[in-house]
């Protein structure tokens, strides 16, 4: 009896979990992989080929200027830690035309040389999707040395203006 009672809980559990991931529709589990492929991270390969830049000015100063270079190209911070010298964008959808569609998110690294001098890499990370009848996930990052270049230039930039 005890036996037959256990299978039964058992079942009643299985069951139970069945339910709860058929509780989602299809369409919500679409959206739910669309957007976990845009939030895919990059491989250390990708971020290897960002080249480091010395800019002449204190570390805070620097980090300072680079948060307003990216208010200023209108790009939205995801994460920030001035401690470990770190900033990441949030992922945006850069070419929304179809059938092809590309998003790019940046990762920008700070590391204090000295007192007057910091090293920032910036690192452009572009992802492609096919939408032709609907979405596909995102494909992994790439690299993108163009973006990454014109958003040292605007840093170095600001930098050089108000340093």
């Amino acid at each position: 009896m005890r036996r037959v009672a256990l299978h039964l809980i058992v079942a009643s559990l299985v069951i139970a979990q069945s339910y709860q991931a058929l509780g989602q529709s299809r369409h919500e589990r679409r959206e739910q992989r669309l957007a976990d492929s845009a939030n895919q991270n990059a491989s250390a390969e990708e971020i290897k080929k960002a080249q480091e830049v010395v800019i002449p000015g204190s570390y805070d100063a620097t980090f300072d200027a680079v948060v307003q270079v990216l208010k200023a190209k209108g790009l939205t911070i995801e994460a920030a830690n001035k401690d470990v010298g770190q900033l990441k964008t949030e992922f945006q959808i850069t070419v929304p035309e179809k059938p092809h569609q590309h998003g790019m998110r940046y990762l920008i690294d700070l590391r204090k040389i000295s007192e007057k001098e910091t090293g920032v890499k910036v690192v452009g990370l572009e992802q492609v999707r096919t939408f032709r009848l609907q979405a596909e996930p995102w494909e992994p990052p790439t690299y993108n040395a163009e973006a990454s270049g014109a958003l040292t230039k605007a840093i170095v930039d600001a930098t050089s203006t108000h340093g």
